[in-house]
């Protein structure tokens, strides 16, 4: 029992770097205190603590990278909409990274109806026009367009559910739509 006291300790200080460790004596009393047949239901509802208060970290992460505007959306899977079939996508270099009123575009996309074509969005643009954010009841909504190089406007739309992580983004062109599936991360390094 005083093993897993320790192992727990230790994992609470990787887990909360902020915090400091307990004395050795004080782990040795809290095992034996712990050996009492009542106390299996306590450390059932510390779990179910820890596990509430890492979920809570977690919905508070996506919410501030939502409204931060910097973070990159990394696609699993794309699907032409409506009715195309779903590729997953295997490719990490894969991305369309929001960088405040900018954003890059590296993703594959999905035109034509039984011969599928896969072709490249590549394309840097600033100036972000009607970038919309929006609380719904799964977390977050957050649309805007943006203008190629080559003139072509794109819609995004990105919906970003908290509790899950998944990110579901729709790319619309005057020539097709594609929907994708991945989730979102920080913009913590220059691409």
């Amino acid at each position: 029992m005083k093993r897993y006291l320790f192992l727990i300790a230790a994992l609470a200080l990787v887990a909360f770097p902020g915090a400091t460790p307990a004395p050795a004596a004080a782990v040795a009393s809290a095992a034996s205190a712990q050996s009492s047949p009542s106390s299996g239901s306590d450390r059932r509802g510390d779990r179910a603590d820890v596990r509430e208060l890492k979920h809570e970290r977690f919905v508070a992460s996506v919410d501030s990278l939502v409204a931060s505007r910097r973070f990159v959306f990394m696609p699993n899977s794309m699907q032409e909409s409506p009715g195309g079939y779903e590729q997953l996508i295997y490719n990490a270099f894969y991305y369309v990274a929001v960088k405040g009123d900018s954003i890059e575009v590296h993703i594959p996309a999905i035109r034509g109806g039984l011969a599928e074509v896969v072709e490249m969005i590549n394309f840097d643009a600033g100036n972000l026009q009607d970038y919309r954010r929006t609380a719904t009841p799964y977390g977050w909504s957050v649309t805007f367009d943006a203008t190629a190089p080559d003139r072509m406007t794109y819609s995004f739309d990105f919906n970003v559910y908290t509790v899950s992580g998944q990110t579901i983004l729709m790319i619309l062109s005057p020539v097709n739509s594609v929907k994708y599936i991945g989730n979102i991360q920080p913009l913590d390094f220059e691409r």
